[in-house]
């Protein structure tokens, strides 16, 4: 049978999570999502601290600030880029 779960995971590339009463997300998330490079929690309970012990976190920053890297060199990106809002707990 096919896994509809499995294939989004594949492809997934944003998840927009903002308030919703979130504490906590999977450990393996980075490591499920290969694709993901937008996350939005802002209006969660969740850290950056806890996100950065998590399995693929590496992967995923790099992939986060891969996005971004054009508009980083030449400085047209905002202050906002790289904010996911769980730095804010």
């Amino acid at each position: 049978m096919f896994n509809v779960f499995l294939l989004v995971q594949l492809f997934i590339q944003a998840l927009h999570l903002s308030n919703n009463g979130l504490k906590s997300l999977p450990r393996n998330l980075f490591k499920m999502c290969l694709q993901l490079s937008t996350l939005d929690l802002h209006g969660t309970e969740i850290t950056m601290d806890l996100l950065r012990q998590f399995e693929g976190w590496e992967n995923f920053d790099e992939r986060r600030r891969d996005k971004h890297q054009k508009q980083l060199d030449f400085r047209v990106v905002d202050s906002t880029a790289f904010d996911e809002g769980a730095d804010k707990n």
